[in-house]
This record gives C-alpha cells, sequence and structure tokens, in this order.
C-alpha cells in the first residue's frame, strides 16, 4: 500500500467535513510528468459535538 493510500482511508474513516486543495507542484522530466505533490488542508467532525459551536456535547 502506497503512503497517499493509507492516507486516504485515513480520511475515509475519520468522518471529514470539508478539504482544500493548498497546493500543487511536481517534477518534469524528458517533457513528462515524472511525479508530482498535492497539499491539502481537512477538516473534520467530532462526534457528538454541537453543530454551532464545535463544543462536545456534556
Amino acid at each position: 500500500m502506497a503512503h497517499g493510500d493509507s492516507m486516504a482511508a485515513g480520511l475515509v474513516s475519520g468522518n471529514p467535513s470539508w478539504f482544500e486543495v493548498t497546493q500543487v507542484r511536481g517534477h518534469i522530466e524528458n517533457g513528462e510528468i515524472e511525479h508530482y505533490q498535492v497539499g491539502l488542508k481537512v477538516g473534520f467532525r467530532i462526534d457528538g459535538a454541537d453543530e454551532a459551536t464545535g463544543d462536545a456535547a456534556a
């Protein structure tokens, strides 16, 4: 399993609610994309949190 695969599996099981692509960059070699990286910010919901404030329920 590649590193990105394990991160994606964590996102699916972690209850994400939003994401933002912060950067995309890569390396071109011999006129073709050799590799690329994508930077993300991901927001998660906390189970039992109040929707308006994000505070945990008592």
